[in-house]
């Protein structure tokens, strides 16, 4: 366990998707003005090595389910599986696991698994998933 950290290096530092000289696919995603993209996140806007807008508080909340779970004006899914490979260097463990238990929290039932030297993959259990499917359809 001890070389685990070493092993799962990170690919992108915190806070990862907003980075600091807007450069990621992530900065564009929130809409560009004159072709520049925009931060979403307050403490990447305030270290900002590259000058750029902040993008509107509307649109950076539309794109966070942890804003509608819960609510009375969505419509939540009854079932989730999500998995989330126990060496993935994109996205932090914490990201599907907050998801995983605020949708939990909400009286979701949620399949949540890290498999084990899995990195950013997907299709690895495909068999897993289409059983996975036909159980929730039949309840």
């Amino acid at each position: 366990m001890d070389a685990y950290p070493a092993v799962t290096t990170r690919m992108k530092a915190a806070p990862a998707f907003d980075k600091l000289d807007l450069s990621s696919a992530e900065n564009d995603e929130f809409g560009t003005t004159e072709n520049a993209p925009k931060h979403f996140s307050t403490i990447s806007k305030a270290y900002e090595t590259k000058k750029g807008e902040m993008a509107d508080s509307k649109m950076i909340n539309l794109m966070n389910p942890l804003h509608f779970i819960g609510t009375n004006n969505s419509t939540v899914a009854k079932h989730y599986r999500i998995r989330h490979g126990a060496v993935d260097r994109d996205t932090a463990l914490a990201v599907p696991a907050i998801l995983a238990l605020k949708l939990s929290m909400n009286g979701v039932h949620v399949d949540f698994f890290s498999p084990w030297n899995r990195g950013h993959s997907g299709d690895y259990d495909l068999p897993e998933l289409f059983d996975w499917m036909d159980k929730i359809c039949k309840e």
